[in-house]
């Protein structure tokens, strides 16, 4: 959520004794009139905040937390990890609020002290996301996550950003402890919180240029290790293994810096990382060159992945789409669009044919393994379907038939070299199972 008129983040520095200070964060929430803000209350202490109801509770990424309604279309949030509940209510009923640009500033945490002083006041901050960065902010992003159940994370992202943004990103991440990346100043950050459902994901890449995830490469883009290169993935995959990774505990690492003037790194690390295999991520990070930069988002764009087999793929124009054996021999189809994309994989028997559709319902290819014998796929007349086909061993051949304009059959007959029928199957007859793969030796 961005502010529409005011700053949704501001860091600020409290005194709290002679030398010692405390960070407090301000989230200011605005939402247009039909986007209502709501927050969980479960487990939140109710608590009467500059005159109106607001909420209390000591949350596990922010610390002691406060949050109220300061209009019908905002809520204020303010939280600090050093103070403790006392002091952060009084800094909210000591503090000032205009309303407009300047948003919610808190006040002294006790009397005797001093006005908290800001450390960061950016325009917006992207908060609701995996990595945090400025709202609007150009750059590059490129993550990993492992194929498993574990869900261990990796995201890197080289933006345009400002010294407020540093500080916003450092107290978002609790990164106080200080690093060098590359040769720069860092932070480096760690937080814990629970998940109710575990945090299993499909393995996935993903890689972005330009601004509000365009498309397009540039000067600028880091990537950990090589583009080329397996390094990164392996380490996520070791990192799923560890006795870090939890299906409702998290532990998330965190490292800001600054990679040069204007520009700002952040990684990100969840699901079984160390602080120090962390840190030792950031060792390996290079500038990617833009023939690098290209390769990395085509191979993310791709629906077929990098382990596959025997791989037939199309393009319509909207989406893409491909149909391979994957590496534990079962037949995949996943189809890949400009927002979102999915893959279905399972066993189908020699001589199938199966329907590949994108997530609208559109039908796009007609796919499966061809029968023992057969080299080809044609209609019952015997006219071609123009089928596309990929050899694997153990003599498997993946076969698609590409439906650019339609579907005008509902049965396919496979043929052998001399143009005789081996057999026939009646489209989308021999659906997907979850029963063996379709060869043991892919």
């Amino acid at each position: 959520l961005a502010a529409d008129d005011g700053r949704e983040l501001a860091v600020y520095e409290a005194p709290v004794g002679r030398g010692v200070a405390a960070e407090v964060g301000v989230i200011d929430l605005r939402s247009a009139a039909d986007d209502a803000l709501s927050f969980d209350e479960r487990g939140v202490e109710p608590v009467t905040v500059r005159g109106v109801d607001g909420w209390f509770e000591q949350d596990e990424l922010f610390g002691a937390t406060v949050r109220w309604e300061a209009g019908p279309e905002r809520v204020v949030m303010v939280a600090s990890r050093q103070l403790d509940r006392a002091r952060l209510l009084a800094a909210v009923e000591a503090g000032s609020d205009d309303g407009g640009r300047g948003g919610f500033r808190p006040g002294p945490v006790a009397a005797g002290l001093g006005t908290p002083e800001p450390l960061g006041e950016p325009e917006a901050l992207e908060l609701f996301s995996l990595t945090p960065v400025p709202a609007g902010a150009v750059g590059h992003t490129v993550g990993y996550q492992s194929d498993d159940d574990l869900g261990s994370v990796v995201l890197l992202a080289v933006v345009s950003g400002d010294a407020d943004a540093v500080a916003a990103l450092r107290w978002v991440t609790a990164a106080d402890t200080p690093v060098e990346v590359r040769g720069h100043q860092g932070w480096l950050g760690t937080r814990t919180f629970t998940t109710d459902d575990g945090t299993g994901v499909a393995g996935a890449e993903e890689a972005t240029s330009g601004e509000a995830g365009g498309d397009t490469a540039g000067d600028g883009a880091l990537i950990p290790d090589s583009a080329g290169d397996d390094a990164v993935d392996d380490a996520v995959d070791d990192a799923a293994e560890g006795d870090g990774a939890s299906a409702s505990v998290v532990e998330s690492h965190a490292v800001i810096w600054r990679e040069a003037p204007g520009v700002i790194g952040i990684l990100v690390a969840s699901g079984g990382f160390s602080a120090d295999e962390v840190l030792g991520l950031t060792a390996g990070i290079e500038a990617a060159t833009d023939d690098e930069w290209a390769a990395l988002v085509d191979r993310a764009d791709s629906p077929t992945p990098a382990d596959a087999h025997a791989s037939v793929a199309g393009d319509d124009g909207e989406v893409s789409w491909s149909v391979y054996l994957d590496d534990d021999g079962y037949l995949c189809g996943g189809v890949e669009g400009p927002t979102s994309g999915s893959e279905t994989c399972g066993s189908l028997d020699r001589g199938g044919a199966e329907i590949l559709a994108a997530d609208d319902g559109r039908e796009l290819a007609v796919y499966g393994v061809l029968p023992e014998g057969a080299v080809d796929v044609q209609a019952a007349d015997g006219s071609s379907l123009g089928a596309s086909t990929a050899p694997a061993e153990d003599g498997i051949v993946v076969y698609a038939i590409t439906l650019d304009t339609g579907r005008t059959f509902d049965e396919v007959v496979f043929v052998d070299a001399a143009g005789r029928e081996v057999g026939r199957s009646p489209v989308g007859s021999v659906p997907l199972t979850e029963g063996e793969p379709a060869t043991t030796t892919p």
